[in-house]
């Protein structure tokens, strides 16, 4: 049995099929024309969270995605990332431990590519880019401790919709806190709706 690459359809559709329930039932809506975004009401416009697939990935390692959250004057305007819209900086030191740990297992199921792949070829070539394939099928199958540390923008890797629906399960139970630790989102999502973020019980 094989496994299949989780194209970046694919990633917003399962992120889409997992969390709107979530967001639909704490006040958000679905972003018109968005594969997987959703936007929020407040008092100066509206708050809009989506999901950004790497553009970097590929069907040898893997790929990655990340959440961002906006301030936007009206909903449907341009998306705009960038280090100040991340969502998963806010982790807290326990989470990154745990998220690591699902980063670890993901890549351990990344398939190794058959002998009569391409990339063996590559891995000879001489020089440095030589050198970056051997690297490149030598770390297939691990995550990057680094990748993980305090204050660095934090990317979610994914090979299989598998592993996007595991990583849907961790953000599920966070996601009240991740939103209101981003950027003055908490000041703002508070003053509009009190309830907000409130512990489930």
């Amino acid at each position: 049995m094989t496994t299949e690459y989780a194209t970046s359809r694919a990633v917003h559709s399962t992120l889409r099929r997992l969390l709107a329930p979530w967001f639909l039932a704490n006040g958000w809506k679905k972003r018109p024309g968005s594969s997987c975004a959703f936007v929020r009401e407040a008092s100066s416009g509206h708050w809009c969270l989506w999901v950004q697939v790497s553009q970097w990935g590929n069907s040898l390692g893997g790929n990655s995605f990340t959440l961002n959250l906006v301030s936007q004057a009206v909903a449907d305007s341009a998306l705009c990332g960038g280090p100040d819209a991340r969502v998963l900086v806010t982790l807290s030191d326990e989470d990154k431990a745990l998220g690591f740990e699902i980063a670890q297992q993901i890549a351990a199921r990344v398939p190794i590519p058959p002998p009569s792949h391409q990339v063996y070829e590559w891995a000879k070539l001489p020089g440095k880019e030589g050198e970056q394939w051997q690297h490149t099928i030598a770390n297939l199958q691990k995550a990057n401790p680094e990748a993980w540390e305090p204050s660095i923008d934090i990317w979610l890797n994914y090979y299989a919709v598998a592993d996007i629906e595991q990583w849907a399960g961790f953000l599920l139970a966070r996601l009240p806190y991740l939103l209101l630790q981003s950027n003055d989102a908490q000041q703002v999502l508070r003053a509009d709706h009190p309830a907000f973020g409130r512990p489930v019980t």
